[in-house]
């Protein structure tokens, strides 16, 4: 079983380094043509199922790649949704920074907690694997929380505060039904790195 967790395309807040958090912004023109290159890179394996946050920048670049890999269907997992940044959201993250020196210790109000962001999109993945009873899956999410979970399953060696990601960047997992346990393989990987990754093995 191979799943991918995918960052959405482009938007221009991303251009503005903005935090997006819940606000509903939509993908710009280069996001729509980096999902559609980050498909072309997987069209040479099946895919059963990919599953989106329900944010319409998410959805559309699902939607994108499924045209592309022969409309695998595209299903809303809700838990899959981009942080809440509460009163942090439409800041820079420079802004945030002065206007919260003790972050992360200390977090605008209404913003979600980190503890709680990593348990979600755990629980999100275990939610789509479960689903999907051992087929290949892609999921796609967002910066903050995508980061989250590289951080809590890797111990802190990648993600928050240490990776950035590419939008449309490949993060492959491998899930251990015995052990149920979850594996980071790939992390951060253009669609082209990617495909040069799995001639390797």
């Amino acid at each position: 079983m191979t799943i991918l967790l995918i960052r959405h395309g482009q938007t221009n807040w991303n251009l503005e380094s903005k935090l997006q958090g819940r606000e509903d912004i939509p993908l710009n023109e280069t996001g729509r043509s980096q999902a559609k290159t980050c498909a072309q890179y997987l069209s040479d394996q099946t895919w059963h199922t990919i599953y989106t946050s329900p944010l319409s920048r998410a959805k559309e670049t699902a939607q994108i790649i499924s045209k592309e890999l022969n409309h695998p269907p595209v299903v809303i997992e809700p838990l899959l949704i981009e942080r809440e940044f509460g009163k942090g959201s439409g800041i820079t993250w420079s802004e945030l920074k002065t206007r919260y020196p003790l972050y992360p210790d200390e977090i605008p109000e209404g913003m979600e907690p980190f503890s709680s962001l990593c348990l979600r999109m755990k629980q999100a993945l275990y939610t789509c694997i479960t689903k999907s009873a051992g087929h290949n899956i892609i999921l796609i999410s967002h910066g903050a929380s995508i980061n989250a979970l590289l951080y809590h399953l890797s111990k802190g060696t990648i993600g928050t505060g240490i990776t950035y990601l590419k939008n449309t960047c490949i993060n492959q997992f491998d899930f251990d039904p015995i052990k149920n346990q979850l594996l980071i393989c790939e992390h951060n990987l253009s669609g082209e790195e990617y495909a040069y990754a799995r001639k390797k093995r």
